[in-house]
């Protein structure tokens, strides 16, 4: 956090991680938004304007449009590679050189060492030269309404 990275992590737990993500937030004021519940659509756009990471670490998939406002809004995305996400981010294999299409972060498994190293990952290519071209790769990202339909 000594980058100044601005986080979002979005989603529910038990009772002991929702402590520890408010937590964070108490430590990191200014730094972390936690959305765990469902906040107003202008929060929403207040809150993923001024982001610049957004983690999206759930088991189950429980939205398929948060992860694609973030990215309207220059916000990259780490995400468990599922359902809507597995279609939408083009992940970046190369944290040294982001490709024309690399869009964000995923991770496969629901495990913490994996959600890690895609989180770390993308604070590499933070403080890189390359932030930018993810970053506009991710608001270029158009999704027509029949790909998630016909999917």
């Amino acid at each position: 956090m000594d980058n100044k990275v601005n986080l979002v992590i979005a989603g529910t737990g038990t009772d002991n991680q929702i402590k520890t993500v408010n937590g964070w937030k108490d430590e990191f004021k200014g730094q972390i938004a936690f959305l765990n519940e469902k906040p107003s659509c202008e929060d929403v756009r207040r809150i993923l304007s001024a982001a610049d990471i957004l983690l999206l670490p759930p088991k189950h998939e429980n939205t398929c449009t948060l992860h694609l406002a973030a990215m309207r809004y220059g916000c990259v995305v780490v995400a468990r590679n599922q359902g809507c996400v597995a279609n939408d981010i083009q992940r970046v294999k190369n944290i040294e050189k982001i490709a024309d299409n690399d869009n964000g972060f995923t991770f496969a498994s629901f495990d913490s060492d994996e959600f890690y190293d895609a989180v770390m990952d993308a604070l590499d290519v933070y403080e890189s030269e390359d932030w930018n071209k993810g970053r506009e790769n991710a608001m270029s990202k158009s999704v027509p309404l029949n790909d998630p339909a016909n999917d």
